[in-house]
């Protein structure tokens, strides 16, 4: 009898040992972080390492998470979400760029370009046909056929009115306007 209890003592350790944390789900994702991506029923969700659902499995794609945020895919647009599972911008653009960082990720919606930061704040709206890179918190713009200049922040630091702008080496802005060349003040 005495090993009969034996037995069954080591068979209730032995079961009691591994216990499950989260609900089923097809495929988690490595850990970073403290979180992981997780999919199930071909959609796509975040849990954290001791197997609590931050975000439910709803997006049709969650890229990896940078600097806190990571870009989803919903209805075919992209939105953003961040480590706690918050929707820091809304799905509504057809492309966001990754963010850099600095925090500053491109947005296309409507065929057009924008800003927007990793907290969802706008900081150029989608009216830009192009925006090139930053050099020195300034890039150069095209909207309407013109160029014009911003700044990160999304200041307009030039009116889209130029027909051409260049930014040489050392910070000089010159800009042409009906085949004139001028140099800009760009505070």
């Amino acid at each position: 009898m005495k090993k009969f209890f034996s037995i069954m003592l080591i068979a209730i350790c032995f079961t009691a040992v591994a216990q499950e944390k989260s609900s089923g789900y097809d495929k988690i994702g490595s850990f970073e972080g403290g979180v992981a991506i997780v999919e199930k029923g071909g959609l796509f969700g975040v849990i954290s390492s001791d197997g609590k659902e931050i975000v439910k499995p709803q997006y049709e794609k969650i890229g990896g998470f940078d600097y806190g945020v990571a870009i989803v895919r919903k209805n075919g647009l992209y939105g953003a979400i961040n480590s706690a599972g918050k929707e820091v911008i809304k799905p509504e653009y057809e492309k966001i760029s990754s963010f850099g960082r600095d925090g500053v990720a491109y947005t296309t919606k409507k065929g057009l370009i924008g800003l927007i930061n990793r907290e969802g704040k706008v900081l150029a709206p989608n009216i830009y046909t192009y925006i090139g890179s930053f050099s020195n918190w300034r890039a150069i713009t095209r909207k309407d056929g013109k160029v014009g200049l911003i700044n990160k922040d999304g200041k307009v630091l030039v009116n889209n009115e130029y027909d051409e702008i260049k930014i040489d080496r050392n910070g000089i802005v010159r800009g042409w306007k009906q085949g004139q060349e001028m140099l800009l003040d760009v505070k």
